[in-house]
């Protein structure tokens, strides 16, 4: 059986006065697009350079240009464009705590053929755990 079919039915039409367009939206500006890769970019170099000792100034002046390059990210996200700065994108504890919330709870009982997300809404912070509780306690 064709995966399409010419069945009235099936078929769907755009109303004849709409126009489709592809319409780019910008989140971040161009420095701290620079920024990521720049770091990116410093901290492989820095990494590729650390057993060597004929490597050594290399790798020193890669770690210097990242710890500007924060200084600078720093600034930025205070002072740079409405994407850019930090009030933007970091809420608060509060808000933290109210979008991981909904996160489904372990013994729960699950039905066969129960569909679950692959990860939860806060999946992106458990990797920053464990250092953070090796760091306090």
């Amino acid at each position: 059986m064709n995966a399409t079919s010419s069945h009235p039915s099936n078929e769907t039409q755009a109303p004849a006065n709409t126009a489709t367009r592809d319409i780019t939206v910008l989140i971040w500006d161009a420095p701290v697009r620079v920024f990521h890769w720049l770091m990116a970019l410093c901290f492989a170099g820095a990494y590729a350079t650390a057993e060597g000792e004929s490597w050594r100034l290399v790798h020193v002046t890669l770690g210097y240009t990242l710890a500007g390059l924060v200084a600078f990210r720093i600034v930025w996200g205070f002072i740079g464009t409405r994407h850019a700065r930090f009030s933007s994108f970091v809420k608060g504890p509060q808000a933290v705590t109210r979008y991981c919330v909904p996160f489904p709870v372990r013994n729960q009982n699950i039905t066969p053929g129960t569909t679950l997300p692959a990860h939860g809404r806060s999946s992106a912070c458990w990797p920053w755990l464990p250092p953070l509780r090796q760091q306090v306690g």
